[in-house]
């Protein structure tokens, strides 16, 4: 899995967990815990019982140039 492909065809957001938590190399638990406390290195958004990440925010943080405009 190319993580860095993955996050420049995903949408506005991803999903927490596996995709925002693999790319900081980070485990589930962690992850979720991270979030849960508004550590999460990205913009977590809860939305019902799910969590979803700023695509824009994880990219900028990984440092990938998003070229696609």
């Amino acid at each position: 899995m190319d993580i860095r492909q993955d996050l420049l065809a995903a949408g506005p957001t991803v999903p927490l967990w596996p995709t925002a938590g693999n790319a900081v190399g980070a485990s589930r638990s962690t992850t979720y815990a991270l979030a849960q406390r508004g550590e999460f290195p990205a913009k977590v958004l809860r939305l019902g019982s799910s969590y979803r990440v700023v695509t824009a925010d994880l990219l900028a943080l990984l440092r990938i140039e998003n070229t696609a405009a």
